[in-house]
């Protein structure tokens, strides 16, 4: 009983404590400041990309001399769309910095000024752009551990400190395109092609919409399928989006971090499609008919996307012909360990609405090598609503490791629905390579 008793008083006595203590308050946090050496030499993004500009897919540019960057980060991975990288943004500019690490917005938050010492980082490419990174790191990815030692915080997160770039017309962003690719933009005046009936993404891969301006100029929004509003519908109407504005072998593209970016949106459904002229009640104009418009765009930056992958013929020897590399995009060959094996194995896009075209085209960008006759083994073949898959030509092959852009004319399947499969194939004797990206279908309405 004296045990129970004396329990009894100390738990009384701690929750006497506790009560006093309910108008305790934390002491307030210090505010990260950074200063830079005095001999400090800094550089800007614009700067960096000239110091760098010899670095290639293969042969990064290691950064020997004590160089810094002072920039703010412009888009973070808290909605999970950015991925493993981080945005930086200057008066010159915008860069990806890539690091091997999630969530790095709880410590690098979107609006955080940062300098950032770029000795023993390096400047790799992907996609004909630059990206800081490490030169050991997986796929150039900065450990973490690192990445803390190269970036230092100064000042509070501020996201109203942001330089955002404000357009209406698509078609300026090409004006001084080296000055806004991977910058923060706000676009007015848009609408999603797909409003209302499309989710930003699928529930795999990811998805690519149109966005469209008010004089029917397009531009794709990727969204990835671990986004979390990657299953939310797309907005009915026009309003505004604001996104890092991204660029991947010399096409633009939109990746939008935080979903309370795009608003305003008025649930007024356009009347027009997209390509074809503006929206009515939203001060757009009209755009003359026959003006080339995207129907499905795949660049595989981050995915295999929507394509599903069939093998025709196997070889237990290999196990994936057809693989996904984000260095890369889709890479095929059945040369395995030193040997050559027989396969047939296809590439399959999903099915590509040609419904109102007047003409059509495919194009591509892809590069192979060590193939016997390519024509007959880094194939296209295109199935319309009768069915049959046929082989289309294409005017160009590749003959190396430096990316060419095919073309293939789809005027004959105008008006249908088709799908468009990239088929491999090898033999005993020859296993060539095929690396291919930057897919797209357009055509005149």
């Amino acid at each position: 009983m004296k045990l129970i008793s004396k329990l009894l008083c100390l738990s009384a006595m701690l929750f006497a404590f506790a009560s006093c203590d309910k108008d305790y308050e934390l002491p307030p946090l210090s505010e990260p400041t950074y200063t830079l050496p005095a001999d400090a030499k800094t550089v800007t993004i614009a700067e960096l990309r000239t110091l760098t500009k010899a670095a290639t897919k293969d042969a990064p540019v290691t950064i020997t001399d004590s160089l810094w960057l002072k920039a703010r980060v412009s888009a973070d991975d808290r909605s999970g769309n950015v991925y493993k990288q981080i945005l930086l943004q200057d008066e010159t500019g915008g860069i990806s910095f890539l690091v091997d690490q999630s969530s790095v917005y709880t410590d690098y938050a979107a609006g955080q000024e940062v300098y950032v010492s770029l000795k023993g980082l390096c400047v790799s490419v992907y996609g004909d752009e630059q990206q800081i990174g490490h030169p050991s790191g997986y796929l150039y990815r900065t450990p973490y551990e690192a990445f803390k030692k190269h970036v230092f915080k100064n000042g509070w997160a501020d996201e109203s400190l942001i330089n955002i770039k404000d357009f209406s017309d698509f078609s300026k962003l090409s004006d001084n395109a080296e000055a806004n690719k991977f910058t923060l933009v706000r676009l007015t005046g848009v609408h999603f092609a797909d409003g209302g009936k499309l989710n930003y993404a699928e529930a795999s891969g990811y998805g690519s919409r149109n966005l469209v301006d008010a004089k029917g100029n397009t531009i794709v929004v990727r969204t990835s399928n671990f986004a979390d509003f990657a299953a939310t519908k797309l907005p009915v109407g026009t309003g505004t989006v604001v996104a890092i504005l991204g660029r991947f072998n010399g096409a633009w593209q939109l990746t939008i971090s935080n979903i309370k970016d795009v608003y305003g949106f008025d649930g007024v459904q356009p009347s027009t499609t997209p390509g074809t002229g503006g929206t009515t009640g939203g001060g757009g104009t009209t755009q003359p008919a026959g003006t080339e418009t995207t129907a499905f765009t795949e660049t595989f930056a981050q995915s295999q996307g929507q394509f599903t992958i069939e093998d025709k013929v196997t070889d237990p020897a290999v196990s994936n012909v057809w693989q996904w590399s984000d260095k890369y995009g889709m890479k095929a060959t059945a040369y395995i360990s030193g040997n050559n094996h027989a396969v047939e194995s296809w590439l399959i896009s999903p099915v590509i609405d040609l419904t109102g075209y007047q003409n059509a085209k495919l194009t591509f960008d892809h590069a192979g090598k060590y193939f016997g006759t390519v024509a007959d083994e880094a194939m296209v073949m295109v199935k319309g609503t009768s069915g049959a898959w046929t082989k289309v030509a294409i005017d160009q092959y590749p003959s190396g490791w430096d990316y060419i852009t095919a073309t293939a004319d789809l005027t004959a399947y105008k008006g249908q629905k088709i799908q468009v499969a990239f088929a491999y194939k090898s033999t005993a004797t020859k296993a060539g390579t095929w690396e291919l990206k930057n897919v797209k279908v357009s055509g005149a309405k």
